[in-house]
């Protein structure tokens, strides 16, 4: 079978066609895509959201609806001026023109929505975010439309943030409304703060421009519902919830007629919910609580309950049986009143009586009221507080004045004998008990005279049981540092008692116990020998005895004061005691005319013996003057001596110096003379001086320096010498270091220490233009570099002579 070459051709151009169509086609796609995408994000970026445009290849259609021409021609200028883009057709509308422009806001339990106009998309997109910060916790549901007609921006804006912000405070089911009335909100508070804040907001701070049509927010539901007022002292504190404000003004107004005298203090909230007839029942509650010395009104839905406490029993009693009178039938009313002052009947006669039974203190009769009562057993515990005190007293009127004072001051005594009895029967106070100490009988007997001072009569009856006093010696002395105590005693008590008090009272003297202890009982004896004792520590030297039931004080007194101390003492001894004084008075000054006597007669003593020693001692200080004198002499006839020969030595030096400089000077001017004839004649002179020169001394440095050593100036010294004698001569300076550190380095600190010599001999007078720097680095070394001193070699300068 033959190949048509035609029909084979045919088919394959056939095939390439179908190909080339099917992959422009799929280029073209991917171009419309992308010119989409840039429109897109270009028109996004300029807020534009609400334009879209579609392709056709490169040519494009705008289509969507603006807010204004504005928005019109920007959103057509920017997909025109798309990369890629051939031709655009504006194929946009406006949107619609509201004339009502209204916006809401509700909020739901779980979301917000957002419903109305809104003027762009630049605008919705900052409601919503303003929403978003206001509400993060919730879900906003934007359904806001674009329109036409909107107020002045910055107003309704304004409006706007501050509705959301006034709804953030809001339960559930609140809702703001925005119209060109103005703004309108809706809604149950969330708590009280919230409330308070919402109402002043909208009273003080409403944005301007922007009028408050409607205001529906009442507070927030209160369960359960309490109101109170309660009364302690001079203040009046009112709290709990009223519905209203104006409830609140009624409710203060009541609480300051009916505390006129009284600071009322508002601490009242705002809430709704209240009972019925809540208001009349408040204010009726205080005018009931105004009855009672202090107390509490509570209000609690709609129950009331009265409580604290009137002055009198009947105020309670009438308070009682009037307290439903005046309330609303639907308030349930109850009552805790109690009364600080009962009815109390009146006694006659009036008795009040404390008797120690044992362990207890007793107290029966009557008092005129429990804070008497409270008083009066406060009283006797704080007295006996290892006792019981055993209360039978009961209320009665008619007490005289003056009585609580009185049983005081009985039981104070009781107290401090330990038994007895007091009873008071209207201004007679009789006190009975036993005693064996006439000391403390006597002394309660002042005590009552004092503390009734007028207010009673004294009826004392105390029974003394007092033994005979014991007739024994004691006796006390003081010694040369030291006290002594002997004698009887009545037991082992007294006598440490004693050796103590005498511890005490002469803290630095030596104690000496001589007591012996003799059976027998006395409280009066103790107290005489420590008087004793006291009145012998008032004594420069003294002594103290006790025979029988007569005390007897000797002894030496400083002065007169301390004597009639004793003399005053010992006529206050206890009952049946008597006293007696041999006090002589020797006072401070008799004792210092003695010793200051006998003081003048040992330093008048003592001035002789100091005055034939001082005799003694000048006559040995003039012969030893005398002897230094000499002394001195002979050593200044010895120091002129060596002075003038010092002279001498000195004048010979000098001549000798003088001539010795004569002839350095004549040598050296022969010096310069010879080397400049040598120079004349054309010799190396000038070289060989200047090897001279440098043949006793060296120009070395320091490791890595170029400064001079002090050790080299001698030698440019030399070389400076030789160089003014040759001044036809050119003289070549050579540095030269060690082996240590880079060549680089070396040649340039060579080059240095050249430069250093040429700048000493310049600046002493050798013209620059006769000196030459070279430095050769450590290339022409004078010695191995395998030492300290080797190297130091290496570090030198030489010189070169040339002459013209």
């Amino acid at each position: 079978m033959r190949c048509n070459p035609l029909r084979w051709l045919s088919g394959v151009v056939l095939v390439v066609g179908l190909l080339g169509i099917m992959n422009l086609e799929g280029v073209l796609v991917q171009i419309e895509a992308e010119l989409e995408q840039r429109s897109r994000t270009a028109l996004a970026q300029a807020g534009l959201g609400w334009a879209s445009v579609g392709f056709s290849g490169r040519d494009g259609n705008l289509t969507g609806k603006a807010a204004d021409e504005k928005e019109q021609r920007q959103a057509f200028d920017i997909a025109r001026s798309i990369w890629g883009v051939r031709t655009v057709r504006n194929r946009t509308e406006l949107v619609e023109e509201q004339t009502n422009y209204v916006w809401s806001a509700s909020l739901r339990e779980n979301r917000l929505r957002l419903t109305g106009f809104v003027p762009n998309d630049a605008t919705r997109k900052a409601i919503v975010g303003a929403a978003k910060a206001t509400f993060p916790q919730l879900e906003i549901d934007d359904r806001m439309k674009r329109a036409r007609g909107a107020p002045e921006t910055e107003i309704w804006l304004g409006a706007v943030s501050f509705g959301l912000k006034q709804l953030s405070g809001l339960k559930a089911g609140a809702r703001v409304d925005l119209d060109s009335a103005g703004l309108a909100v809706a809604g149950e508070a969330e708590n009280f703060a919230a409330y308070r804040g919402i109402k002043s907001a909208m009273a003080n701070s409403m944005p301007q421009g922007v009028r408050l049509k409607g205001d529906k927010v009442v507070p927030p539901v209160a369960r359960p519902y309490v109101w109170t007022a309660r009364l302690s002292g001079a203040q009046v504190q009112l709290g709990g919830f009223v519905p209203s404000e104006r409830a609140r003004e009624e409710v203060f107004a009541a609480a300051q007629k009916a505390f006129a005298q009284r600071v009322i203090v508002d601490r009242m909230q705002i809430a709704s919910g209240e009972p019925a007839d809540m208001l009349p029942a408040a204010t009726g509650a205080l005018h009931k609580l105004a009855q009672l010395e202090e107390g509490a009104a509570e209000l609690k839905d709609d129950q009331l309950l009265l409580s604290g406490l009137a002055v009198k029993q009947e105020t309670a009693e009438a308070l009682r049986s009037t307290l439903a009178a005046g309330m609303p039938d639907s308030i349930r009313v109850t009552e805790q009143i109690q009364f600080r002052e009962p009815t109390i009947k009146a006694v006659s006669p009036y008795t009040i009586a404390a008797a120690i039974d044992r362990e207890t203190l007793a107290l029966t009769g009557y008092v005129p009221s429990e804070p008497a009562r409270a008083a009066l057993t406060n009283a006797a515990q704080s007295r006996f507080p290892e006792r019981k005190i055993s209360d039978g007293l009961r209320l009665g009127s008619g007490a005289p004045e003056g009585w609580q004072a009185c049983m005081v001051a009985g039981m104070s005594g009781l107290a401090k004998l330990g038994n007895g009895r007091i009873e008071m029967e209207d201004r007679m106070l009789r006190f009975a008990a036993v005693t064996d100490d006439e000391d403390a009988a006597e002394a309660i007997r002042s005590e009552l005279r004092a503390a009734a001072n007028r207010a009673c009569e004294l009826d004392f009856r105390i029974v003394v049981n007092v033994p005979p006093e014991p007739e024994l010696n004691w006796r006390a002395s003081t010694s040369e540092g030291e006290v002594l105590l002997e004698g009887e005693v009545p037991d082992e008590a007294t006598k440490s008692n004693l050796a103590l008090a005498a511890a005490k009272l002469f803290p630095n003297a030596r104690l000496v116990d001589r007591m012996e202890v003799t059976a027998a009982y006395s409280k009066k004896w103790p107290k005489v020998t420590e008087t004793g004792l006291k009145l012998l520590a008032r004594l420069r030297t003294g002594e103290v005895r006790l025979a029988g039931l007569e005390l007897v004080v000797s002894g030496q007194a400083p002065d007169t004061a301390v004597a009639t101390v004793v003399r005053q003492q010992l006529r206050d001894l206890p009952k049946g005691y008597k006293g007696r004084d041999v006090v002589e008075v020797r006072s401070d000054a008799m004792i210092w005319a003695e010793q200051e006597a006998k003081r003048k007669a040992e330093a008048e003593a003592r001035r002789k013996v100091e005055e034939e020693a001082r005799r003694r001692r000048d006559e040995e200080a003039r012969q030893k003057a005398d002897e230094e004198q000499l002394r001195q002499a002979a050593a200044a006839e010895a120091a002129r001596q060596a002075e003038a020969e010092a002279r001498a030595a000195e004048e010979a030096r000098r001549a000798a110096e003088a001539a010795l400089a004569r002839q350095a000077e004549q040598a050296a001017q022969e010096r310069h003379a010879a080397l400049a004839r040598e120079q004349q004649a054309g010799g190396d002179g000038c070289q060989a001086a200047i090897a001279a020169a440098t043949l006793h001394g060296t120009i070395s440095f320091d490791r890595a320096s170029s400064s001079l050593h002090k050790e080299a100036l001698e030698t440019l010294s030399r070389v400076l010498e030789v160089a003014a004698a040759c001044p036809q001569a050119q003289i070549a300076i050579e540095g030269h270091t060690d082996a240590e550190g880079s060549p680089d380095r070396n040649q340039q600190l060579s080059e240095r220490r050249a430069e250093a010599v040429v700048d000493y001999l310049v600046a002493r007078g050798i013209p620059a233009g006769r000196l030459k720097a070279v430095g050769y680095g450590a290339s022409r070394p004078v010695a191995p570099n395998d030492s300290p001193d080797s190297r130091a070699m290496n570090r030198r300068i030489e010189f070169i002579v040339k002459t013209d």
